[in-house]
């Protein structure tokens, strides 16, 4: 009997505790980094001299996470996880500017979001070509 009253007692606390995490996500313990690549008209890639990530709309620049490795690829980093509380749900405009003697020689806008738990490219291309 005493396990009964027990077991109906604790219901109530269960039941609260189901619906007071009715909005908190599951997040995947994955970490995403959106990555473009730099090439020429010929399809090499380009080693760009530095590039910055904006957000259009307050002119805040993004950390950049690109290693030396892959930036003689071509390969560069236009967001993470790490930034995701800078990433509207809704949608964030990004400009990618690259630079070679400091001048800057390729361009592209691109449109994330995030979910709560990673970041997302919504457009944008994914090469970016220097002419």
């Amino acid at each position: 009997m005493k396990q009964k009253i027990l077991l109906f007692t604790l219901i109530p606390f269960f039941l609260v505790a189901c619906f007071s995490h009715k909005d908190e996500k599951l997040c995947t313990m994955i970490y995403v980094t959106i990555g473009i690549s730099v090439k020429d008209t010929l399809n090499n890639p380009v080693v760009l001299e530095k590039y910055e990530v904006k957000v259009v709309n307050t002119n805040q620049l993004l950390p950049v996470h690109s290693d030396s490795a892959s930036m003689a690829q071509g390969l560069y980093t236009l967001l993470t996880d790490s930034e995701i509380s800078s990433i509207s749900e809704h949608g964030t405009t990004l400009r990618f500017n690259g630079y070679k003697d400091s001048q800057i020689i390729v361009t592209g806008d691109y449109i994330v979001n995030q979910d709560g738990c990673h970041v997302n490219l919504i457009s944008g291309s994914e090469t970016l070509i220097v002419k």
